[in-house]
C-alpha cells in the first residue's frame, strides 16, 4: 500500500535542510512527482531523501516540465555537496520521467549511477519521449 505524504524540508528560519529528522531504515520505494531539480530546495531535498532512506530499493522521480530557472545557486549547491554521506546500497529499480538533461538532472544520474551498487535497471525518459507516446 502506498501512502502519500508531503514534506516541508525548511527549517523555521528557511535555511536548507540536509537530513530528515529521522532516518529510516524501513523505506523501500520512494516515488517523488513534479520536481524540479533547477530548483535549489528541491534538488536539495531529493539529496536528503536519499541520504536518509539507506534501504530504498526503487526510486520513480517525474520531473515538472517547465522553463529553466538560473541555475547559478544550484550549481553552486552541486559543487559542495558531500556525496560520501549517500548510501544506495540496495536500490536495485530507478525510473526517471520527464528529464530534460540540464546540469542538475544529470549529476544527479551520475551520483545515482555511481552509489547503487546493485543498480539493476534504471530507466530515462525525456519530455520529448513522453509527448510522443501521448498522441
Amino acid at each position: 500500500m502506498l501512502l502519500p505524504y508531503s514534506f516541508q524540508l525548511l527549517t523555521a528560519d528557511d535555511k536548507i535542510q540536509t537530513k530528515v529528522l529521522a532516518t529510516s531504515n524501513n523505506l523501500k520505494i520512494l516515488e517523488l512527482s513534479a520536481i524540479s531539480l533547477d530548483l535549489l530546495e528541491e534538488l536539495s531535498s531529493v539529496l536528503c531523501f536519499l541520504r536518509s532512506f539507506p534501504n530504498l530499493e526503487k526510486l520513480k522521480i517525474t520531473m515538472f516540465p517547465e522553463e529553466a530557472y538560473d541555475t547559478g545557486d544550484t550549481m553552486e549547491f552541486l559543487k559542495v555537496q558531500d556525496y560520501s554521506k549517500v548510501l544506495l546500497n540496495r536500490l536495485q529499480d530507478v525510473k526517471l520521467i520527464s528529464i530534460s538533461g540540464n546540469v542538475p538532472e544529470m549529476a544527479l544520474i551520475k551520483l545515482l549511477l555511481e552509489k547503487s551498487l546493485t543498480l539493476k535497471r534504471m530507466v530515462i525518459s525525456g519530455e520529448e519521449l513522453l509527448d510522443k507516446n501521448r498522441s
